[in-house]
């Protein structure tokens, strides 16, 4: 306690000192004899607090005893939070995790290098794809024959024969498929020339002279008119076709050989009518329902050669139509059928 007052009365003539000292602009500069009696006075001031600090006790005595205070007993100030108990929850299905959306597979473009092709050519496909992890190639042409699917790459080419027994045209189909299975697909078609022409100009109805089989020939043949249609012989064939008016084609085969008698059903034809003979006679006079149809002769057959050319077989033997000029040079149409009545009609007039 002593030295804190020391400090306070020492500090206090501190500032007093430090505030007289300060001269003032307006003051004169002080005199030796003046500041002679002012260092006696500061003098006389600090014996006087000497004296006075002197006289302040070492200790303080008689101060009364502080009474202690109670102690505070801690308290937790954080409220008590009861142990959880096991509780039943629900149970939550877990969802499945996304998956990547597949994008659907592009054909962005399939060509062929040639857009016709003669029989037994090759013709190399280019492809390109986009999405796609696998691709096949099918085929199809006019013949409706079975081929076998070709696996490619997602782009690339390949060279495909066309065989020699080809016609009209050849189709590709490239079929692509991603990941998922899902595909998309695209075509190209190829065009097969004809290597023979027909021995007649064709009319109106060209979509039915699609390509010929082979080159033109030649047959011994001949014709006979009758009242409701016509009979036709052809020589190396050994066949004999009935032509109704009305488009009924019947087919026979020529089974009559030279010196056989003919078949008469014995009748006569009237005036100016006549009984067809030989491989005609034996079909007209055995047949009923062809001798109702045809009836009598108008002359008697005539013999010619005749030009014949076949349609290209195609699909089935039925497609495999006969072009035949007649005794008078028109051109019919056959399409026969062996096991019931065919069709004919005029292509030339």
């Amino acid at each position: 306690m002593k030295r804190f007052v020391l400090f306070a009365l020492g500090l206090s003539w501190l500032i007093l000192s430090g505030c007289s000292s300060v001269p003032s602009r307006e003051t004169q500069t002080p005199t030796p004899d003046v500041m002679q009696t002012t260092v006696a006075e500061l003098q006389t001031q600090n014996d006087q607090l000497a004296t006075q600090v002197a006289g302040i006790p070492a200790t303080i005595e008689n101060l009364p005893t502080a009474t202690p205070l109670p102690s505070a007993t801690p308290t937790s100030t954080t409220t008590p939070t009861a142990t959880p108990t096991a509780t039943a929850t629900r149970a939550v299905a877990r969802r499945a995790a996304p998956t990547a959306t597949l994008i659907w597979p592009q054909v962005l473009w399939f060509t062929s290098d040639q857009g016709e092709v003669n029989p037994g050519e090759n013709v190399t496909l280019r492809w390109d794809t986009e999405s796609v992890t696998r691709a096949v190639i099918q085929q199809y042409g006019a013949n409706n024959v079975n081929y076998s699917e070709v696996s490619v790459g997602p782009d690339g080419s390949i060279v495909l024969p066309i065989t020699d027994q080809e016609r009209l045209y050849h189709t590709f189909v490239l079929n692509a498929y991603n990941a998922a299975g899902d595909n998309t697909s695209d075509s190209v078609t190829v065009y097969i020339r004809c290597p023979h022409t027909y021995f007649f100009s064709p009319t109106a109805d060209t979509y039915r002279w699609d390509c010929p089989e082979g080159p033109a020939g030649t047959s011994s043949a001949a014709e006979e008119y009758f009242e409701g249609g016509r009979m036709i012989w052809l020589g190396p064939e050994k066949v004999i076709y009935v032509l109704l008016n009305d488009g009924g084609l019947y087919t026979y085969a020529d089974t009559w050989t030279e010196g056989q008698p003919d078949v008469d059903p014995g009748i006569a034809p009237p005036s100016g009518r006549y009984k067809p003979v030989r491989g005609f006679g034996r079909v007209w006079g055995s047949d009923p329902y062809i001798r109702s149809r045809l009836g009598w002769a108008m002359s008697p057959e005539q013999g010619y050669q005749a030009q014949l050319q076949r349609s290209w077989a195609c699909c089935s033997p039925g497609s495999n139509a006969l072009y035949l000029r007649e005794f008078d040079n028109r051109v019919v149409h056959l399409w026969p059928n062996s096991t019931s009545a065919g069709r004919w009609e005029f292509t030339q007039f």
